[in-house]
């Protein structure tokens, strides 16, 4: 049985206008990354996911990412015209391709890839052209194809730095971490005063168990620029690192700072239920619930909670919420069999019981200690 885990920031599935692409997929589990929603809105210039805690009945390790509204920005992000300048660019292209960068934005892919492809015409080696280009074929979910478009873009500008973040991206939506790293670790170079190189190795680093390096990556990024979402990332790995009030901290730091996705007060609940106030992570459960009222997962972790408390039909009721939501949900399930047993209702178990219920007993919420990379 695995420990649950603590919430933190990537790339979500589709590709944004001047990165890759990125990918989302909880009684407290987690899945992995590469489960992510895929979502394809043109008109962010970064997503991100923010990977969750679970403490249940039934643990599973993975964050599980969810996705940021719609609205929102990557602080870290290069600017559009540092995606279409470069010195190789006559200024009469670095037009053409801002009017393509915008229509990318928009959501007009074809009449971007248009303006792109005539530039290619003129210059073959316009290497802001073929990055573009190449984001905008990964945003059509053509990783590979856009991938070759981008490294094409570096092997005629080794130092564009735009062109590097967009590869280490579109290998991450590829699974390929240890490639990611690498050329995240390039971008740093190229560009150590830009917060997106060190928060997308974070990242990498979070997803290969590697907490405490993530965690000097997202105060770095932090450190270069404010961001809701990377205070969000990095309470997830304290909760990691079983650092609950430092988690906790940077929680709540998150959702002063404007964060209102209901992952954040999801974790904000996990954070306070591993420090022991049932009361003050029921309310937090509900915060998120207002936001997303069929959150499966903060149904079932509100569900435990209200156990702890024995308001038991209220449990129950919770339970029921999630599983009219996900009547599959396995979390959901073996939390109703095992509280259905508990209040003496054995009349009512569900024809799943032997698969659903865990071989273990209930235990405590805890985190996993990574181990050393």
């Amino acid at each position: 049985m695995s420990p649950p885990v603590g919430v933190s920031l990537s790339e979500a599935s589709g590709a944004d206008a001047s990165g890759a692409a990125a990918n989302s997929s909880g009684r407290f589990k987690a899945n992995k990354p590469a489960g992510a929603i895929r979502i394809h809105n043109p008109s962010e210039s970064e997503k991100y996911y923010v990977s969750q805690a679970h403490p249940n009945r039934r643990l599973l390790a993975e964050p599980q990412p969810a996705h940021k509204g719609p609205n929102h920005k990557d602080h870290g992000a290069f600017t559009p015209d540092s995606a279409v300048r470069a010195m190789t660019t006559s200024p009469i292209h670095q037009a053409k391709l801002r009017q393509g960068h915008d229509l990318q934005l928009q959501g007009r892919l074809g009449e971007a890839a248009d303006i792109y492809r005539a530039v290619l015409a003129e210059d073959p080696k316009n290497a802001p052209a073929l990055h573009l280009l190449g984001v905008l074929v990964m945003q059509a979910d053509q990783i590979e194809p856009g991938l070759e478009l981008v490294r094409q873009a570096l092997a005629i500008m080794p130092s564009f730095a735009p062109a590097q973040e967009s590869l280490g991206k579109g290998l991450e939506q590829l699974g390929r971490k240890q490639e990611a790293l690498a050329a995240f670790d390039r971008l740093v170079k190229l560009a150590p005063g830009h917060p997106g190189g060190y928060a997308h190795r974070g990242r990498v680093l979070e997803s290969l168990v590697c907490y405490s390096d993530a965690l000097k990556d997202f105060d770095k990024a932090l450190s270069l620029k404010s961001d809701p979402t990377l205070l969000l990332n990095r309470g997830a790995v304290l909760l990691q690192l079983q650092r609950q009030k430092d988690a906790l901290v940077s929680f709540e730091k998150a959702i002063a700072g404007g964060l209102q996705h209901p992952v954040g007060y999801f974790n904000r609940g996990v954070a306070l239920t591993a420090l022991g106030r049932p009361q003050d992570a029921l309310a937090s459960y509900d915060e998120a619930l207002l936001r997303q009222p069929d959150y499966t997962d903060a149904l079932v972790n509100r569900g435990l909670v209200l156990e702890s408390l024995e308001r038991l039909e209220e449990a129950l009721a919770s339970y029921d919420r999630a599983l009219d939501a996900n009547p599959e949900m396995p979390e959901a399930k073996s939390n109703r069999i095992a509280l259905l047993a508990r209040m003496g209702r054995r009349e009512e178990p569900l024809a799943e019981s032997n698969q659903a219920i865990t071989q273990e007993p209930a235990t405590p919420w805890r985190i996993t200690i990574a181990p050393p990379c």
